[in-house]
């Protein structure tokens, strides 16, 4: 472990959806290990080190954040719980992160934790990932999340979503608002096809714009 790293410890439950999310998020961390920004403790890496699940309240006492992977099967492990109750005990840095879709709030320990939940708006990593390309942005966003968290003085880093039927609806208003005003710049002004086609193309350009919202609703807000 270099001298500047910060250790990162994950709790996440023993249940196979819950595992291959975290085997598919977990590489998108090796940058910033190689790199001597973090040590990554996971259950791999805790069997790897020491094989004694006795001591894995050691390897907590000793990270700098503790990571939070929650699902419904998170909060019906007595583990993770014990795990998050001895984190808060310490005054660890905690980062909630929702897995899976669940009533997290039901939980005490975890409700005090509200304004730290990862993505916001409450909604899960599972719910953001709808496409390949979605999961891999969601998971890059999610790692530099974790590291600028580490490193404070790089800022604070929240996950949103943009509502896509308000954008859907702007981009319909536009398209419809450019054939309108094509078909009045042809027919009324007489002004001539090809500036009919410009005009229609003017709020065609700004319908795509408003839709890259759409097809890329993944947003860093940074404050």
């Amino acid at each position: 472990m270099a001298a500047n790293s910060k250790r990162i410890f994950f709790t996440y439950s023993s249940d196979d959806d819950d595992e291959l999310l975290y085997k598919e998020l977990s590489p998108y961390f090796l940058a910033y290990k190689r790199k001597g920004l973090l040590d990554i403790i996971d259950k791999d890496e805790l069997f790897r080190l020491n094989g004694d699940p006795n001591k894995i309240s050691e390897f907590l006492s000793k990270s700098d954040l503790a990571i939070q992977l929650i699902s419904v099967d998170y909060l019906n492990s007595d583990e993770c719980l014990q795990l998050l109750e001895k984190a808060t005990a310490e005054n660890k840095k905690i980062v909630p992160v929702l897995l899976r879709p669940c009533d997290w709030e039901s939980e005490d320990k975890l409700r005090r934790f509200k304004e730290d939940f990862f993505p916001e708006n409450n909604q899960s990593i599972k719910e953001f990932a709808e496409s390949p390309a979605d999961k891999e942005r969601i998971f890059t966003e999610l790692a530099q999340v974790i590291k600028q968290l580490a490193f404070p003085e790089l800022g604070h880093v929240k996950i949103t979503k943009g509502p896509k039927t308000f954008y859907i609806l702007l981009a319909s208003i536009l398209l419809l608002m450019g054939a309108l005003s094509a078909v009045f710049v042809y027919v009324k002004l007489a002004m001539g096809l090809t500036l009919s086609l410009i005009v229609f193309l003017m709020f065609g350009c700004a319908a795509l714009f408003a839709l890259k919202n759409v097809l890329f609703p993944t947003q860093i807000k940074i404050s």
